[in-house]
């Protein structure tokens, strides 16, 4: 037996109903997932400005420290002690140097060869040209000394760290 057709018409508007809510709910905007993940938009950009703040007032002052500690280094080795070789004397000056060099102009001057180094600086072109040619006299009369075996009177070592104290003055930041 068939039930009337009132009934049946009662059961499938119930189910209709039903239908429009789930596709309601369904269709309704996650405005509370939206809030959310803008906010976690905004916190990530806002920690990395400031991060990118923080970062640059910082390597103004490494780019500092790093100049003082290589002015006190040459200086160390200016006054040469008894007994220490010119040759190992002019490794530690241009070795300071270079550690200037990688902190001022974040070129990783430590591990790269002169003709390295060079290269690398050309590219960024991080020197200015008043400041390249004694650098270039430096690294040309330290390389000889270092690996080709020149040895140079103590007059000739003074006046190199006195070019490399010179060079770490004139192009520190202020």
């Amino acid at each position: 037996m068939n039930p009337p057709a009132s009934v049946k018409l009662q059961e499938d508007l119930t189910l209709l109903s039903r239908i429009d809510a789930g596709a309601a709910e369904a269709a309704a905007f996650p405005w509370g997932y939206a809030v959310a993940g803008a906010a976690v938009l905004l916190l990530v950009v806002a920690w990395a400005w400031w991060r990118r703040a923080k970062v640059g007032v910082n390597r103004e002052l490494v780019t500092r420290r790093a100049a003082d500690v290589a002015v006190e280094e040459i200086k160390r080795w200016l006054t040469l002690p008894d007994g220490v070789e010119v040759r190992r004397a002019v490794g530690e000056v241009s070795a300071a140097l270079r550690r200037y060099l990688e902190a001022r102009y974040a070129i990783h001057a430590p591990t790269l060869t002169t003709e390295e180094f060079w290269r690398e600086q050309a590219a960024r072109a991080a020197l200015a040209v008043e400041h390249a040619a004694p650098l270039a006299g430096f690294t040309a009369t330290s390389d000889l000394i270092k690996y080709a075996g020149a040895v140079p009177t103590r007059e000739q070592f003074e006046a190199l760290a006195q070019s490399a104290l010179g060079f770490v003055r004139e192009t520190r930041l202020p």
